[in-house]
C-alpha cells in the first residue's frame, strides 16, 4: 500500500471513529427515554412451557387482562386470514367468549396418552389445538397424535391443528390429509400476506388494547420475540 493510499484510509478511519462516536451518544441518548433493548423477558429466562402460558392466558375471554375476547378475535382472524388465502374456510369468530383455553392437554383418547398438547382452544363451533415449538422440532407422529386424538373426543366440530415454529419450519411428520396451519415466531423483513407471524397478533393486539399495563407486557414481549427469533430460510421461496 502506498503512502498516499494509507494516509487515505487512516482519514477515512478517523472519520468513521467520529461519526459512531456521535452516533453512540445519540443512542445512548435516546435509550434513556426508550430503553429499546430492555426487556424483562430477558430476566426471567422463558421456557416452551412458560410461553406457552402466557399465550393462553392471553387467549382466555375471561383472563386477567380484562380485554374479554379481544386478542382471542384477533388471534383467530389472522389464522383464519391464512386459511382463506389458501383457499380453506374461515373460522368462524361467533361464540367467542365461550371459548375455553386449556394448556397442557393429555391425549386420553388414543393409545398414547401421555402426549400433552400444549394449548387446546375449545369453541362450541370448532377446537384448535397449538403446538409451540420455540427451539425444539416436532416430535415423531406428534401432529397426528393430535389430530386423532381432537378426531375422536371432538368429532362433531371443525378441528384445526397450529404449528408454531421459532424457526418458521414446518412439522416433520403432517397429519394425515389435515396439514396443519403453520405460523413463526417473526418475520424478519419479509411482508408476504400468506404468512402469519406470533410478532403480528402481538402487534396487533397491542394497537387495539386500552390498557396501558397490558399494552406494554405485549410491547415488551415483541421486542423479545423480535430479538431472538427469525425464520430459517427465504419466505419469498414458499410465496
Amino acid at each position: 500500500m502506498t503512502a498516499v493510499a494509507l494516509g487515505q484510509l487512516r482519514g477515512f478511519l478517523q472519520r468513521y471513529k467520529a461519526i459512531q462516536t456521535i452516533a453512540d451518544r445519540a443512542t445512548e441518548k435516546i435509550e434513556r427515554f426508550t430503553a429499546a433493548r430492555f426487556s424483562v423477558f430477558d430476566y426471567c429466562w422463558p421456557d416452551e412451557m412458560a410461553l406457552s402460558r402466557l399465550m393462553a392466558s392471553l387467549l382466555e375471554p375471561r383472563g386477567r387482562h380484562g380485554q374479554q375476547e379481544l386478542f382471542l378475535k384477533l388471534f383467530i382472524g389472522g389464522l383464519s386470514r391464512k386459511l382463506e388465502l389458501t383457499g380453506q374456510e374461515r373460522l368462524p369468530i361467533m361464540d367467542l367468549r365461550e371459548t375455553t383455553i386449556y394448556t397442557e392437554v393429555a391425549t386420553s383418547h388414543i393409545e398414547n396418552t401421555r402426549r400433552r398438547i400444549d394449548i387446546l382452544l375449545v369453541n362450541p363451533n370448532w377446537v384448535l389445538a397449538l403446538e409451540n415449538k420455540p427451539w425444539a422440532g416436532e416430535q415423531v407422529d406428534q401432529l397426528s397424535d393430535y389430530q386423532n386424538h381432537l378426531d375422536k373426543k371432538y368429532h362433531s366440530r371443525r378441528r384445526e391443528l397450529v404449528y408454531l415454529a421459532g424457526d418458521y419450519s414446518p412439522p416433520t411428520t403432517e397429519a394425515s390429509g389435515h396439514p396443519a396451519i403453520r405460523m413463526g415466531y417473526h418475520r424478519g423483513d419479509f411482508v408476504g400476506e400468506r404468512h402469519y407471524f406470533l410478532s403480528d397478533w402481538l402487534a396487533e393486539a397491542r394497537d387495539r388494547c386500552p390498557a396501558d399495563r397490558v399494552r406494554h407486557l405485549l410491547a415488551d414481549l415483541g421486542c423479545w420475540v423480535a430479538a431472538n427469533f427469525r425464520p430459517a430460510f427465504n419466505l419469498e421461496v414458499e410465496d
